[in-house]
Formats: structure tokens, sequence, C-alpha cells
């Protein structure tokens, strides 16, 4: 494994996307950087996805068929088959554009702290037409903040982190069939280290109505809210909740600017 151009393995899950999987896997092939394996879960598709993906001719692309289990227990699976140093989500209908790994990559060597990243995110229908963008959050302030307001703040589809990261938090939790990106970031938020995306489009995320994100919008919502209650067992997610929910905006920065001086000794301006 090169220490300058590490492996990524991307996760990907298919299920019925005949209308959209070359497109999305094709994406892929056309990163600009070039060193990744897909593993690609057939998680029990009864259309011609199996056959369209088994027809593109890429010696980096796994494929893995199995009965229905989920789109959570397959993340779980596609990554205990990956050997890269870095894990990559891909979503079956949507778009990587091409210098995604690429930058992404770059940012974890500039931030070795990072363990995880993402990119801002283009919202597109089915005739690929741009309906909304959106700003992800660039560091774990702006994600606990978002976590509290019960909203994802990297795009899941769009997430790249460090294997050791996945490991230490168990990976996805598979009592969430939705929501599950929510639960995962929300438990990385409670890691040593920093979160961060790229400040730009990297990913294009497909909402049309056989879309995961548009079946199941309102689950996720309420499971979002569960995983928030579960994670205050976590004795310090308690007190960052209570920090959040009870203090203002400026209290809260005073408050991690008081923090890493303590902890760090080193006051930056």
């Amino acid at each position: 494994m090169s220490l300058h151009n590490p492996l990524i393995s991307v996760l990907l899950s298919m299920y019925n996307d005949e209308k959209y999987i070359q497109q999305s896997i094709s994406s892929l092939i056309q990163q600009t950087y070039k060193n990744w394996e897909l593993i690609a879960i057939d998680d029990g598709s009864q259309d011609n996805t199996h056959n369209i993906v088994k027809q593109i001719t890429d010696p980096r692309i796994k494929i893995y068929r199995q009965k229905n289990q989920g789109l959570t227990r397959s993340l779980n699976i596609a990554a205990s088959y990956a050997k890269g140093e870095f894990l990559a989500r891909q979503d079956s209908d949507d778009i990587s554009l091409p210098t995604r790994f690429e930058r992404q990559i770059d940012l974890f060597k500039e931030n070795p702290d990072y363990f995880i990243v993402g990119s801002d995110l283009a919202f597109i229908n089915e005739k690929d037409e741009i309906v909304e963008t959106r700003t992800c959050a660039r560091n774990k302030f702006q994600a606990i903040q978002k976590l509290g307001q019960l909203s994802a703040p990297l795009g899941h589809g769009s997430i790249m982190l460090r294997r050791s990261a996945f490991d230490k938090i168990n990976g996805y939790d598979e009592s969430y069939p939705v929501s599950q990106d929510f639960d995962l970031l929300l438990r990385l938020s409670q890691l040593d280290g920093e979160m961060g995306s790229v400040p730009e489009i990297l990913y294009k995320w497909r909402v049309h109505p056989d879309s995961v994100t548009s079946k199941k919008m309102v689950v996720s919502t309420c499971s979002g809210g569960k995983s928030a209650q579960e994670c205050q067992a976590n004795p310090s997610a308690r007190f960052l909740q209570k920090k959040l929910c009870k203090i203002s905006i400026d209290q809260i920065i005073c408050w991690f600017f008081l923090h890493n001086v303590f902890t760090t000794g080193i006051l930056s301006l």
C-alpha cells in the first residue's frame, strides 16, 4: 500500500438499480485518483442490475450477490471485504464528480487529524438536472451543531473516512434500517480528531420517486431522534447536549475557544 496514494475501498449497495447503476459506477471509473476498489453488494436485486455490473470490465470492481438484507447490513458486509486504508461511500443512483477522490485524499494529507471528510452536494432529478445545492459542515463544531438539529452534517454518499475510525466505532449499527448515516456520524463525532469537507460540489445526489432519500425521509427523521437519544448514554455526549441546548451560539464558540487554549496551550489569531 502506497503512503502517497493509499487505497480507497468504495462501499456500494445495489437493489433494483438497473436504471442508474451504470452511470453511477462510470463516475467512479472516471475518477482522476486511480487507486481504488469498488465493493459492490447486490442486495437481492430482481431486475438486470447484476448483469449490468458484471459487464463492466474493470478489475477494481468486485461484485458480491446476496439475499436481500437491507442497506445497513450490506454496507457492513461490504466493509468486511474492503482492503483500503480509507472507506468511501457511493449510492447506486448517485454520481461522483471526477476529482472527488483526489480532492478528499488531498484534504486528509493536509489534515492528518481528520478522520472523515465529505464535500458539498448538488441534488439532481431523474434528468440529471440540478434542483438544489447544499454546503456541508466544515469542521466538528459545525457538524455537532447540525447533529443537534437532527440534521446529517455530511451527505452519506459523499463521505470518505479512515478505516481505523470506522472500526473504532464498530461500523454501522444494524438496528437502524434507515438513518444509518446519522447514527454513524453521531458516533464518529465523539472520537478524538477532526471532521471536514471539501468546499466544492463533488457529489451529485439523485432524488427521485424510487430513491432511498424519497422513500425513507420520514422514517429517517424519526430514527435520527432515536439515535440521538441512545447516544446520550455516553457521558461526553450528554454533557455536550446540555451545552448546546442551554447556552447561546456565542457562548458555545467561547467555550470551544477556551477549551482549545487550555488543552493545547496555543492561542491562534
